[in-house]
């Protein structure tokens, strides 16, 4: 039985941050895979499809079980695959979104047109206007229907400045069966901002779960 440590990023983060942030955590087999990485940019972009493309990939290269540590939309995501696919010992959730209405994405896309694409964090592959598919995917998505399906430990995680903090997502996981909130010094992107407390609740994970590289 083998098991991995995966990483999920969100919009602009660099592999250099998760590469150190693996450093801070005691868990040999560890992986990045960027959220760009999910989706097809000849398709349009979904949080469903890019979790049906993780869970390819898993296959693939054959990883039976896993801990997803996801930031933002990456946290997005990890929340959608873990349920929709049961081999995820638990789930770490980093800056996650609640939902919000029409107007707050209408009012972001039409933001993006006076900002030229090279100052937009768009993943490889991508352009502006799959970039903007990614964002519409990302606000279509239901996190507050999501996460009252979880059944395993979930740990969520908010900075103290983070904009994106919801006391109603954090009402959802302080009521899972196993569910913890812990909101820690810091921003949106919690691997750059406080890579030490994010590293402590991916370790205490690791350890509640069992997970381990010598399966």
């Amino acid at each position: 039985m083998t098991q991995q440590l995966i990483f999920i990023d969100g919009m602009g983060e660099k592999p250099a941050t998760y590469q150190r942030l693996s450093e801070l955590v005691d868990f040999p087999d560890s992986k990045l895979i960027s959220y760009g990485e999910l989706g097809d940019p000849g398709s349009p972009f979904s949080i469903e499809e890019a979790a049906r493309t993780l869970g390819d990939h898993l296959n693939a290269v054959g990883v039976d079980e896993v801990v997803l540590v996801g930031t933002s939309i990456g946290a997005k995501i990890a929340l959608e695959y873990a349920t929709t696919h049961g081999n995820v010992l638990g789930l770490v959730l980093v800056g996650v979104q609640e939902d919000t209405d029409k107007d707050a994405l209408i009012n972001r896309l039409r933001a993006l047109r006076f900002v030229p694409s090279k100052m937009l964090p768009i993943p490889s592959g991508f352009d502006k206007d799959g970039f903007r598919g990614i964002l519409t995917a990302a606000h279509h998505y239901s996190t507050n229907t999501a996460l009252p399906k979880l059944t395993i430990p979930t740990t969520l995680l908010y900075g103290a400045k983070d904009d994106a903090r919801s006391a109603e997502i954090e009402k959802i996981v302080g009521g899972l069966p196993d569910g913890q909130v812990h909101v820690v010094d810091g921003d949106h992107f919690l691997a750059n901002d406080n890579p030490a407390e994010l590293a402590k609740a991916v370790q205490a994970m690791i350890q509640k779960t069992g997970l381990s590289s010598d399966q």
